[in-house]
């Protein structure tokens, strides 16, 4: 400054006050805001239901953590869903994703530990469970092991998307075209596909409920298929297997040349259908269904 002017001449030898600006700025953006209490010991925060739009690889690195998924049994299931009829399916959620951060930072976790047994270990200053869902886990019928985690995960996500849903973006609401459903069956016409109508429902499925929640994705007019091959997560293991990456790709690249759009992903999960049978297996309606279809031979989805 010369005179209370810039000498732009010499700019290259202005030096700024770093911490005058920081100084400045932290009153101007700061003010009447709390501090972490204890901040020196808190190693890292969750928000809640930020989930998978604000950290995607949350089941990819638990799952790179622990090496193996484990499924629930049939009776772990049966009393998840008795409880899921009266509970948050919220808080279940974001519990279950808080874990998954935690235990992927702890070290000595190799997913065969007793869940109970190390929420009882966990540190309050870094990480705080529900107690409506620490009684959960300590129920005799649910004493899971923590590599149980992905699938119970899956399952409370597969229970409420009838409730999911109706927080998902109303612009993901076109249907698709009776060309687009022509081609479909004629896909699932071939021989030893890799990827089945239900594994193609259950990702699809997934991949509403963990990024179309809300009005934070944007590009519903990109292809599914361009997200659905790039995220593991979406995917069982024999699908994500090093032997059947070839075999992916090329059924991947058949059905993106359909070119299903994100806005269509609600009635494209409705006209694929296979997973939902998995909650009505004793309803004769459905089982009618599946016979008519094994008469058509060719035809697999409605239209």
């Amino acid at each position: 400054m010369e005179n209370g002017s810039i000498n732009h001449i010499n700019y290259k030898e202005i030096k700024f006050d770093f911490y005058a600006i920081e100084v400045e700025l932290s009153k101007l953006l700061l003010s009447e805001k709390r501090l972490f209490s204890n901040e020196q010991n808190q190693e890292f925060i969750t928000y809640a239901f930020e989930g998978f739009n604000k950290n995607e690889c949350i089941i990819v690195d638990f799952q790179e953590k622990i090496k193996e998924i484990k499924l629930l049994t049939i009776e772990e299931k049966n009393f998840l869903s008795n409880i899921l009829q009266k509970a948050d399916y919220k808080l279940f959620l974001f519990n279950l994703q808080s874990l998954f951060f935690y235990f992927t930072k702890k070290r000595n976790i190799n997913g065969n530990e007793l869940l109970i047994e190390e929420i009882n270990l966990l540190p309050k200053n870094i990480i705080k469970i529900d107690e409506e869902m620490i009684d959960i886990f300590k129920n005799n019928n649910f004493n899971i092991i923590i590599n149980k985690l992905i699938d119970c995960y899956e399952y409370i996500e597969f229970f409420n998307y009838d409730k999911i849903l109706q927080n998902v973006s109303k612009s993901i609401n076109t249907n698709l075209t009776d060309e687009q459903i022509k081609k479909l069956n004629e896909h699932f016409t071939l021989n030893n596909l890799i990827i089945t109508i239900n594994d193609l429902s259950n990702a699809v499925r997934k991949f509403i409920s963990r990024f179309l929640v809300g009005d934070t994705f944007k590009n519903i007019e990109w292809n599914i298929f361009l997200l659905l091959k790039e995220k593991k997560e979406l995917w069982n293991e024999k699908i994500n297997s090093v032997e059947n990456e070839e075999k992916f790709k090329k059924e991947i690249d058949d059905l993106d040349s359909i070119n299903i759009k994100i806005k269509q992903s609600i009635d494209f999960y409705e006209k694929l259908g296979g997973e939902r049978a998995q909650l009505k297996e004793n309803n004769e309606v459905n089982k009618l269904k599946k016979k008519n279809n094994k008469k058509k031979g060719k035809r697999f989805l409605d239209y």
